[in-house]
């Protein structure tokens, strides 16, 4: 009992413990992740506003086409004379409605190298017809977060504001592609009369006046002494990077963030130069939760000492008073057996006319047994709960024994009206526990007399199949109903009915008729019957 006692203590403690230290981890994991996720969101909110600024310098290329209202002269005299006066752009070029090239003109024949090299590196994009297509802004231009993340808001935004744009003019938009080892950007715009007018950007003059929209290397490093920024191209190549931070060379960045469209295939990544923060933020965190569950788990086990030394204490108690009931039980079962004895000896030798005083040592005798059949229970029951309940198998014939039984309780029966029918099947010589099972069928016979009396009939069969024994008892009484099935077998429990109202009885006997039949290999059951109850005992003999 101390071992079960024990084991209960401790898993008082440790499962409460278990969960607490579950639900801290979880929680505490929770936090870093949201402080993590946080300082994401601060790091892409940095990045984002550096993404404006790089726009900004597209929006100015964009506002010097678009400024072009009207081709006076010749295309080439024109446009060469803008080229002269603008460093941004490295070719005009113009397009009629069909994708026919009118300037710069590939049959002419005065065309200057650097017309002869965008006709090069426009080749292919002309025999497509690339340039027809109009703005091309891929799908996933838009990077994935999370939704109530203020950096993806910002971005939607953005690409809503672009689509709603492109929805209502369709009729300019930006167009990269690749030449050589690096990104090339046209800006187009349609005119008036129809054809197409475009600008091809100057891809170093373009990473120039990106470069100067960022912040200068040096005063940044004082004020971003922990962290750094890289701007990289779509070849992965390093173009710009401001701060004081130098991260390891495979170090993975603790925010990312794509260009906006034209310079999608670009990116910002952003470096910090301070993972204490989260790791002593964690730190912290978990410092706190070892100390919140030493607590609680200094507490729990001063609570489990304090009823497992209450329960000990119980424990001593009861078994002290189990103790004496058994002494007490012993005692009386010394001078019950010579009162039954010499009451025995006295119906014997009185005259048989002197019915009165045969009355009175009859009920001397059925009151003796009585007391006796309680006593061996509650002796069996508190070895029971002890756990030294034990049988003892010798030779013997299950259905003389039912019969010698019988015969205990006919006088009985007999008085109350009570017929008993037995119909055996169990004959041959087999090894049980006869005190035992006489102890099972006298618990069973004795609740038919008390509840069962109306009923005028008890049926007793046997059967035998191989080393299984099957005893049925089935009375005419009014039955137990189907929900008070199990707990007729628990200690100490009596059906609460009129039926046994005025009915004497301590409440163990279908329990301990129920363990000694287990002992034997076998059960106890409470059978489904039309009238009255059916108990079937079945015992493993050998």
């Amino acid at each position: 009992m101390r071992k079960r006692l024990l084991i209960c203590l401790i898993l008082m403690v440790l499962l409460p413990l278990g969960v607490l230290t579950w639900l801290g981890v979880r929680l505490a994991r929770s936090e870093i992740q949201a402080v993590k996720q946080r300082f994401r969101e601060l790091a892409e909110e940095r990045l984002y506003d550096f993404n404006s600024s790089i726009m900004q310098v597209l929006a100015a290329s964009k506002r010097e086409v678009d400024s072009i209202n009207g081709i006076y002269g010749g295309y080439p005299d024109y446009f060469r004379r803008l080229l002269r006066n603008n460093g941004r752009i490295t070719q005009y070029f113009v397009m009629d409605p069909e994708g026919k090239l009118l300037f710069p003109d590939p049959k002419a024949k005065n065309l200057t190298s650097g017309e002869r090299e965008f006709l090069q590196r426009t080749a292919k994009l002309r025999e497509e017809k690339v340039l027809l297509n109009g703005h091309a802004e891929p799908e996933n231009n838009v990077p994935v977060k999370q939704p109530g993340n203020r950096v993806f808001s910002k971005f939607i935004k953005q690409k809503i504001t672009v689509q709603q744009e492109v929805a209502a003019d369709s009729k300019s938009g930006w167009h990269p592609w690749f030449w050589e080892n690096g990104i090339n950007l046209i800006y187009w715009r349609e005119l008036p009369n129809g054809n197409i007018l475009g600008a091809e950007l100057d891809r170093v003059r373009l990473t120039s006046d990106i470069i100067g929209k960022l912040p200068d290397t040096s005063p940044v490093r004082a004020s971003m002494p922990n962290a750094l920024i890289r701007m990289r191209d779509s070849r992965d190549r390093i173009v710009y990077q401001w701060g004081g931070f130098s991260p390891a060379e495979k170090a993975k960045p603790q925010a990312s963030l794509p260009l906006s469209f034209p310079l999608s295939s670009w990116r910002l990544e952003y470096y910090s130069g301070a993972p204490e923060f989260s790791s002593s933020f964690g730190g912290s965190i978990y410092f706190t939760l070892i100390v919140v569950l030493g607590c609680a788990g200094s507490v729990l086990l001063l609570l489990g000492i304090y009823f497992y030394r209450e329960s000990l204490r119980d424990i001593r108690e009861a078994s002290t008073r189990v103790s004496f009931v058994n002494r007490v039980s012993h005692e009386l079962k010394t001078p019950l057996t010579n009162i039954r004895l010499y009451a025995e000896l006295l119906e014997n030798n009185l005259a048989e006319n002197d019915t009165k005083l045969q009355g009175y040592l009859k009920i001397i005798t059925s009151e003796s047994q009585r007391l006796s059949r309680l006593i061996n229970n509650v002796l069996s029951f508190s070895r029971s709960r002890r756990g030294r309940l034990k049988i003892t198998r010798i030779p013997g014939n299950i259905d003389g024994a039912v019969r010698e039984i019988i015969a205990k309780f006919e006088p009985d029966f007999t008085a109350k009206g009570i017929e008993i029918k037995f119909t055996p099947g169990a004959d041959g010589s087999v090894r049980f526990d006869p005190d035992a099972l006489e102890q099972i069928l006298i618990n069973l016979f004795s609740n038919a007399g008390k509840y069962a009396a109306d009923g005028k009939l008890l049926e007793v069969n046997t059967d035998r199949d191989g080393n299984m024994v099957m005893i049925s008892v089935s009375d005419r009484g009014p039955g137990i109903p189907a929900s008070e099935r199990d707990r007729v077998f628990q200690p100490f429990q009596r059906l609460g009915n009129k039926l046994n109202e005025g009915v004497s009885g301590t409440g163990i006997g279908l329990n301990i008729a129920r363990e000694l039949a287990r002992l034997h290999g076998g059960g106890l059951t409470l059978e489904p019957a039309k009238n009255g109850a059916k108990f079937l005992v079945i015992l493993k003999v050998t």
